[in-house]
Parts: structure tokens; C-alpha cells; sequence
């Protein structure tokens, strides 16, 4: 491959499809889905007639968007 080519790839957004976004986001099919129609998840892309995928740059940058959740130390009560 040459570089232009390399370049070429490495510009191109990585794609996930919804079954890894499931694993990626520990979410089931339906709540990805609401989330979406919440306007409140990355919008898919579509990549044939029934098929989308997400990119994964996106679904990165949700994740760190989340909340942390504070773990209360059972020794602190």
C-alpha cells in the first residue's frame, strides 16, 4: 500500500457496527435506539439498506461525556 493510500485509510472514520456499540456502550439494542431518537447518542450511519454503523471517534467521545459515578468506601460510614 502506498502512503497516499495509508493516508487515505487513516483519514476515513472507523466504523462500529450496532452489535459492537451494544458492547462498546454496555447497553441493550432498544436503549441505544432511544437514545437516539432523544437526540442524546451519536447518530448512525447508514451502510446498506437495513445495516448502520457508528462512528467510533463518536461513540469515544460519548463515553468520556457520561458522568463518573463517586463509590462510597464502606470504611467511610
Amino acid at each position: 500500500m502506498s502512503n497516499t493510500q495509508d493516508q487515505q485509510t487513516n483519514n476515513r472514520p472507523q466504523l462500529v457496527s450496532l452489535r459492537t456499540t451494544m458492547k462498546l456502550v454496555s447497553a441493550s439494542r432498544s436503549s441505544i435506539y432511544r437514545w437516539i431518537h432523544a437526540n442524546s447518542f451519536p447518530v448512525p450511519v447508514r451502510i446498506g439498506e437495513r445495516a448502520i454503523a457508528f462512528k467510533l471517534s463518536e461513540l469515544e467521545k460519548w463515553v468520556e461525556s457520561r458522568p463518573r459515578v463517586q463509590l462510597n468506601n464502606k470504611e467511610d460510614k
